[in-house]
């Protein structure tokens, strides 16, 4: 009896953290793929049955800034730049097209983070991808990327968001790409929720506008007046409805219907 107790509390475990344990086996893959710095490495990039030879050559610049050129095959194919770190793994996002990635992850810190993903098809075509965030699972099965601390510019399903602030882009916990080919595809999830610096900013309302109970529906819930103060909390995509949850300085939540228009000010 205790046997199946002991087993069903672990299974109530795993279920509740599926995606922390999947997070820390990725984080684990992730730094057996390490690239050093000033070492040549063998791999078959393309899918063509011939290796190709990568090496990293690192260092700083006159503003003390760290710099890794990437050469594939002795020719420069990509420059990268960061104040404080950069990571370099050799990776496959995705098993099913056949091709292995170069991911560099620039900076030290998880909500400054920037990534790069290049793909060598071959000496006349590469793609470097860019999007800010860290990389924090991957089903290399269909190449689906779930990516934290990227921004609304990062996400089409949000990336208009932004005019609601004045045109600063909002941190939010996840971006969703899938990696195909030469190709990243966007998925689009119907809400995100808003994370980092962008939830802590307070931003000052510029015009009376109404907050709504749900997300769906037009119930009231109170309005917000010229000069009020707010806190962004969710933004919400799905099906031609466009809104953003806030709390106000008194702890009430709601939902305000956006418009390509600025809303808010920073404070």
């Amino acid at each position: 009896m205790k046997k199946i107790i002991v087993l069903i509390v672990l299974a109530v475990v795993i279920f509740f953290n599926y995606d922390k344990i999947d997070e820390i086996f990725f984080q684990m893959n992730l730094s057996q793929n390490h690239l050093n710095y000033d070492e040549k490495y063998f791999f078959d990039l393309n899918g063509d049955g011939e290796r190709e030879e990568i090496k990293l050559e690192s260092y700083k610049d006159k503003q003390d800034n760290f710099i890794v050129n990437l050469y594939i095959n002795n020719k420069l194919q990509e420059k990268y730049e960061d104040e404080n770190n950069i990571s370099v793994h050799i990776y496959d996002f995705n098993k099913m097209d056949n091709k292995k990635e170069i991911y560099v992850i620039l900076g030290d810190k998880l909500e400054n983070s920037k990534i790069n993903i290049f793909t060598y098809c071959n000496k006349n075509k590469k793609y470097n991808f860019k999007t800010n965030g860290r990389i924090i699972n991957n089903d290399d099965k269909n190449g689906t990327m779930k990516i934290t601390y990227g921004t609304t510019d990062d996400s089409a399903n949000y990336n208009h968001y932004s005019k609601v602030i004045g045109g600063e882009p909002i941190f939010i916990n996840y971006v969703y790409k899938r990696k195909l080919d030469c190709d990243f595809i966007n998925i689009d999830k119907k809400e995100a929720q808003v994370v980092g610096i962008s939830k802590e900013n307070k931003y000052i309302v510029k015009d009376e506008t109404i907050v709504y109970e749900t997300n769906v529906g037009d119930v009231k819930a109170y309005t917000l007046l010229k000069g009020d103060k707010i806190k962004l909390v969710s933004l919400y995509n799905y099906d031609g409805n466009q809104c953003i949850k806030v709390v106000n300085e008194q702890g009430r939540y709601g939902w305000i219907k956006i418009e390509e228009k600025q809303i808010f000010e920073k404070k």
